[in-house]
């Protein structure tokens, strides 16, 4: 089983954290509430992260969350499947233009994805695989992520909820298989991006 006070601490950060992104989202088109959100993650999510890695876990927060493990490995997927991204996205939309994007929006979603996979692959995935089995896990982690990315009850919210759990469990496939936390970052903000461009 998870250890209590990991599984306690995951809790009481998803039950402020969830209030948080409801109210605030990295995908604002101003700097104010850009920086607003990001000090949100970053302060709820992200420091205090490190901070229980670190001093409840023992461990190096780098090291667990995979951010400084199999670097090259996690750069060849993320790369890769990325590349296969770019090269889909383009292909769809051959003979449209590119969006007009406020840059503030456009760093929004790029940094979505470093922040929201330290979260959910590198400690939430990383710490239920430690006492469960790694599907499992990543059945866990996939149904929070795609449900605090719920927003509409609706034939549409209910097609985009199916939608990000089996992008959650495809980033969670490429984390365990690169045995890095970058390839999911990279996978991530390149999906992003590009539903930002086109």
């Amino acid at each position: 089983m998870v250890a209590k006070r990991s599984l306690l601490f995951i809790i009481l950060q998803l039950s402020f954290g969830a209030i948080i992104i409801f109210s605030f989202s990295l995908t604002s088109a101003d700097i104010p509430t850009l920086l607003i959100s990001l000090s949100f993650y970053l302060f709820i999510f992200i420091i205090p992260i490190f901070f229980f890695i670190r001093f409840c876990l023992n461990q190096k927060p780098l090291i667990y969350l995979k951010l400084s493990t199999d670097i090259k490995k996690g750069l060849i997927y993320g790369i890769g499947i990325s590349l296969i991204l770019i090269t889909a996205f383009l292909l769809k939309n051959l003979n449209q233009p590119v969006k007009n994007i406020n840059i503030y929006f456009l760093i929004g979603r790029f940094l979505a994805g470093p922040l929201e996979e330290t979260i959910f692959r590198g400690f939430y995935l990383n710490t239920f695989s430690k006492s469960l089995k790694f599907s499992h896990a990543n059945i866990i982690t996939s149904a929070i992520f795609a449900l605090l990315h719920f927003n509409q009850l609706s034939l549409q919210g209910l097609i985009i909820l199916l939608f990000m759990f089996i992008f959650s469990l495809w980033l969670g496939y490429f984390y365990r298989q690169s045995n890095s936390l970058i390839a999911p970052i990279l996978i991530h903000s390149t999906y992003n991006i590009m539903t930002v461009l086109f």
